[in-house]
């Protein structure tokens, strides 16, 4: 069970479950316990945020060849270093009710992102392109979360990269290729 779910929940949530999580309005009222959990959870949103960043260009790099270079990079500390104050903050971090779906996703982001580092960490990138795979999958995972979470609150918005003008040339690119190949 994942501890968005253990923290505050009960035993008997599931993943899944509605979990007490309550729709906010199309423009919510941020009174003053919200505005005070806004303001405390966009550090650990902004290093979730970094975090990823990161791990993503270690990844990029990972895949074109540089795989030797992987467990050298400061990047891979930063952004465990990022992560962890990060999950800190969120940790400290007290979510009023109306808070408290943005609050699950942000910590399945935290979740996510940390099996991606921990995958890169362990130096599997070196060896195979199934670990690379994986540590994509979940980075990609825990961005997913980020965006998420970005929607349930205002202040915590992220870039949707398949929204973007590349993503809507992909499909004619797939087809160029094809019949081209």
């Amino acid at each position: 069970m994942t501890r968005a779910l253990r923290e505050g929940f009960g035993e008997e949530t599931q993943i899944g479950d509605a979990g007490g999580f309550q729709a906010l309005p199309a423009d919510p009222v941020i009174d003053d316990r919200m505005a005070a959990y806004i303001l405390k959870a966009q550090p650990s949103f902004e290093g979730f945020r970094s975090a990823a960043a990161q791990l993503a260009g270690l990844l990029v790099l990972a895949s074109i060849g540089g795989r030797d270079r992987v467990l050298d990079e400061p990047l891979l500390e930063q952004a465990e270093s990022a992560h962890k104050e990060a999950e800190d903050i969120l940790r400290a971090t007290h979510a009023p009710a109306a808070a408290a779906h943005h609050h699950f996703h942000l910590s399945l982001a935290s979740e996510r992102i940390c099996e991606a580092l921990r995958i890169a960490r362990q130096g599997s990138l070196r060896i195979n392109d199934a670990s690379l795979d994986r540590a994509h999958q979940a980075l990609k995972a825990g961005w997913q979360e980020m965006l998420s979470a970005g929607k349930a609150l205002p202040g915590f918005q992220v870039v949707d990269f398949t929204q973007a003008c590349c993503a809507a040339h992909r499909g004619r690119a797939a087809r160029l290729r094809i019949s081209t190949d």
